[in-house]
């Protein structure tokens, strides 16, 4: 499992930016201009590229650099500083061969901060130049989203994503404010339409409103507003195909999802929600295909285990019940206090008739939740009997379901 991913090119990885700006307060800046040139990378299809997660897992580390590179599956690493101050900003970048640790490439830049994008793009085309992806500037311009015209409407975006890493419902709301902020300022600005979206849809998802129905249709009208805007942005699509999901739409959740990687082929995200749909909807081969993909490129995103636990299910219901058992075991070591991930060993464990073994999963289980078990009694995660049926065949067999 803990294997680098095999790209059929060497790939890229983009450390999180050092703020040397003096304000922690500024930290969402350098954060959100590592995340576009992660995008603007992943977007050049040529260049394949790790996820933002994993890549940001060294945040606040000093690791070694072939260590790091081994661990992601990189070829090359583009680590860096970013100082803002007033309308200045000044931006450090190296390029790093990941196999000898040299550097391949490294500037500086002292610019206005009118000239930011102009600074993103002359580094994309600097990087893609050093590990010889053949990219024109004019192709440059026409991948990923569009930029918005004022900085204080990008800046209020930065800050807005910055809110939505934390699963609060206090930062969900404080990233909506900033998206709003955004909006106001430009309002054809598709990406902070659909990050306005993406925190109604956290506020569903995560129970932060009282009226849940309305939170899901506020998330679906600004995720639509968002594609309509800006049709080549990733993230867009990506918004929208779950606010489908909620809504019970799963073939237009699809269509969202392979327009999205038709962009962004390296979006691990992507692939894991398609991956996972897929398997649901009756299409396993493809949708483990897709579960695997996603776990090469995210290696070490913290909540990996997840990934994990969907690869897990797809496996159990195709009877391949030791590879599903070496990954639940994996995640049980990644997420030791989650007891769905003891729920599902003591599945695997059951359909390989190992029985004492499943009962000390299903007791580990009901001590970290005691009404986990009986929550799980009626847990159809399959739209047919037979495979629901082939999923919970060992717990049947052996007595263990309640």
């Amino acid at each position: 499992e803990d294997a680098p991913p095999a790209f059929d090119r060497p790939a890229i990885a983009v450390l999180p930016l050092d703020n040397l700006s003096g304000d922690p307060e500024q930290e969402y800046f350098a954060d959100g201009l590592a995340e576009d040139l992660i995008t603007a990378f992943s977007c050049m299809h040529n260049l394949p590229v790790i996820a933002r997660n994993s890549s940001f897992s060294y945040k606040g580390q000093s690791p070694r650099m072939q260590e790091v590179a081994r661990e992601l599956g990189a070829r090359y690493l583009l680590e860096g500083s970013v100082r803002k101050a007033g309308g200045r900003v000044r931006i450090t970048m190296q390029l790093i061969d990941g196999e000898t640790g040299h550097h391949v490439w490294a500037k500086n830049y002292d610019r206005s901060l009118d000239d930011i994008f102009e600074i993103q793009d002359d580094i994309a085309l600097r990087v893609a130049s050093a590990v010889e992806v053949e990219l024109t500037g004019a192709e440059l311009t026409k991948q990923g989203a569009k930029r918005p015209d004022s900085l204080s409407a990008w800046d209020f975006f930065l800050r807005g994503l910055a809110h939505l890493q934390h699963r609060r419902c206090d930062a969900f709301r404080r990233g909506r404010e900033a998206f709003e902020a955004a909006i106001a300022l430009e309002p054809g600005y598709g990406e902070a339409w659909a990050g306005l979206a993406w925190s109604h849809l956290r506020d569903h998802d995560l129970k932060c409103t009282d009226d849940p129905e309305a939170s899901l249709a506020a998330g679906y009208e600004a995720a639509r507003k968002a594609v309509a805007l800006d049709e080549a942005s990733p993230f867009a699509h990506y918004v929208l195909s779950t606010a489908h999901v909620w809504r019970k739409e799963l073939p237009q959740s699809f269509r969202e999802l392979n327009r999205l990687l038709e962009l962004n082929p390296y979006d691990a995200h992507a692939h894991l929600a398609l991956g996972n749909r897929r398997d649901l909807a009756g299409e396993s081969e493809e949708g483990i295909a897709g579960i695997r993909r996603a776990l090469e490129l995210n290696p070490r995103d913290p909540s990996r285990s997840q990934y994990m636990l969907f690869l897990a299910r797809a496996l159990t219901v195709r009877g391949e019940h030791e590879e599903a058992l070496g990954w639940i075991e994996a995640a049980a070591q990644l997420d030791p206090e989650n007891p769905d991930v003891h729920f599902r060993h003591a599945v695997c464990l059951a359909n390989l008739d190992r029985v004492e073994e499943a009962r000390a999963a299903l007791a580990r289980c009901d001590a970290l939740r005691p009404d986990f078990i009986e929550k799980r009694r009626d847990w159809r995660p399959y739209n047919d009997d037979a495979r629901n049926d082939r999923f919970f065949a060992g717990m049947r067999r052996h007595g263990l379901m309640p």
